[in-house]
């Protein structure tokens, strides 16, 4: 047989063997799409279980504290006693009740300016701060909504639970927190403080709107923000 003849031969055995290379790559190849396809219906399904169960269970995804919903229906539970506007406010667990209402500075013009995703960690960071804060057995902690939080500080008097917000308050402008560059932002708060004796002299949203009274001023006073403001300061 000519030269010519095995060469054609050999190139036809590689060709071949080539052809079936790719069809195996491409068969690896297949199997990989299908097992990457699975992975990701798999982890978005748990991610969706995630997200139901928190929704469930009244808790913020972002955050990990409860919702507003949460916290109401906790407060009633701690309280033994339903929480609606007429409502009175009786506790067998304490004397005293002190209310924080705490709202992020200029929250808007931080999103606008360094984009949500730093917004998102700006509002994760300040949750955990506010969390390792308070006392893990008696205070309870919620996301109100927004960049709003709200504490409950069982068996305190507004005296101390206003120096207890200016520790919060330090504790967040203290957060190293960062924008995608790379680069600090400065975060701060504003804290409304308002407390009650346990005479059922209050509901739960009376102490709510007083302490909401108080952060408005602390928003809007001349050098304000950044600051902590009780509801007894507003009656010097």
């Amino acid at each position: 047989m000519s030269e010519g003849f095995h060469s054609q031969t050999h190139q036809i055995a590689e060709g071949a063997e080539t052809i079936e290379s790719l069809r195996a790559k491409n068969e690896a190849l297949q199997v990989q799409v299908v097992t990457l396809e699975a992975e990701l219906v798999a982890e978005r399904a748990t991610k969706e279980d995630v997200l139901k169960k928190l929704d469930e269970a009244g808790l913020d995804l972002l955050t990990s504290l409860p919702l507003r919903r949460r916290f109401e229906t906790s407060i009633a539970e701690l309280f033994a006693h339903p929480l609606g506007p007429n409502e009175k406010l009786r506790t067998h667990l304490s004397e005293r009740l002190a209310l924080l209402f705490i709202d992020l500075d200029h929250f808007k013009d931080l999103n606008d300016r360094h984009g949500h995703p730093t917004g998102d960690r700006a509002l994760h960071d300040v949750a955990h701060a506010l969390k390792n804060g308070i006392r893990p057995t008696t205070d309870f902690i919620a996301r109100w909504g927004g960049e709003e939080f709200v504490v409950i500080l069982p068996d305190v008097s507004e005296v101390d639970a206003a120096a207890r917000a200016d520790v919060l308050r330090q504790s967040i402008a203290n957060l190293d927190i960062k924008n995608d560059n790379g680069e600090r932002i400065q975060v701060t708060a504003t804290f409304g403080v308002a407390a009650m004796e346990n005479d059922g002299s209050a509901t739960l949203q009376e102490l709510t709107k007083r302490a909401d009274s108080a952060l408005y001023v602390g928003k809007n006073k001349e050098g304000g923000r950044d600051c902590v403001v009780a509801v007894s300061s507003l009656r010097e």
